[in-house]
């Protein structure tokens, strides 16, 4: 059977990139907030999402984030192997702040951008970011034409979604010479599989910032051979 995503996402291309962020659990007592996801070529995400689906077909009667989360390595083993290159970007929410307050909104008033709008949330602070980390990489691999733009997709129902689509149109579509898609695409984590991957690399940032997890085997299996792209 065609996973959903493929049929609703890619209408059955053969060739393209695409990138799938979700955020950390928003927890009120956490400092810091991370939005993180992959991005990979078609052929890569096939591959995984099959992988990915069998590892998941063992759950029993446990939700699908339940049993990730409660075998972490296994399915970080899965995102490793398919080499998927991985993207984060935390912000702790007193920084957001300050950051917002003193250089934000003074630029959006003067040029009367909707910069705010997009900035009001530290979440969407990070999405916009990892979105800017992800154009970055893009450009610096000098990734084919054909294979772009980068279909660019977050889980839907954030409190943040709407500011975050309407300053997302209102940049890349007149930023020139970007890798990405025009809009972004709000898909839910319970249908696509590499939100579900997304969202456990999310949630095992947000351990390692938010609970100082001194040892994350998880995290480690992720990162190793260096191919995290993230913020400093």
């Amino acid at each position: 059977m065609v996973g959903r995503w493929k049929r609703g996402v890619w209408l059955m291309a053969t060739v393209g990139t695409t990138a799938y962020f979700d955020e950390s659990s928003v927890d009120q007592s956490h400092s810091v907030c991370v939005v993180a996801g992959f991005v990979a070529s078609t052929d890569m995400w096939i591959g995984f999402e099959k992988l990915w689906k069998r590892a998941l077909a063992k759950r029993g009667k446990l939700t699908w984030k339940k049993y990730v989360q409660a075998h972490p390595a296994r399915f970080a083993e899965i995102a490793h192997g398919h080499t998927l290159k991985a993207i984060q970007f935390h912000c702790s929410h007193t920084l957001f702040r300050v950051m917002h307050d003193k250089h934000v909104r003074p630029i959006a008033k003067e040029n009367r951008t909707n910069l705010v709008n997009l900035m009001d949330s530290p979440y969407a602070h990070c999405s916009a970011a990892c979105c800017d980390i992800l154009d970055n990489w893009a450009r610096d691999k000098k990734l084919r034409r054909s294979i772009v733009p980068i279909k660019v997709i977050f889980d839907k129902g954030a409190s943040h979604q709407v500011q975050l689509e309407r300053g997302y149109k209102a940049y890349y579509k007149q930023k020139k010479g970007t890798y990405l898609i025009g809009e972004p695409i709000f898909e839910s984590d319970d249908c696509l599989v590499p939100l579900q991957a997304s969202h456990l690399l999310a949630w095992l940032l947000s351990k390692h910032y938010n609970n100082r997890t001194p040892e994350n085997e998880a995290l480690e299996i992720i990162c190793k051979n260096n191919h995290m792209v993230m913020n400093k």
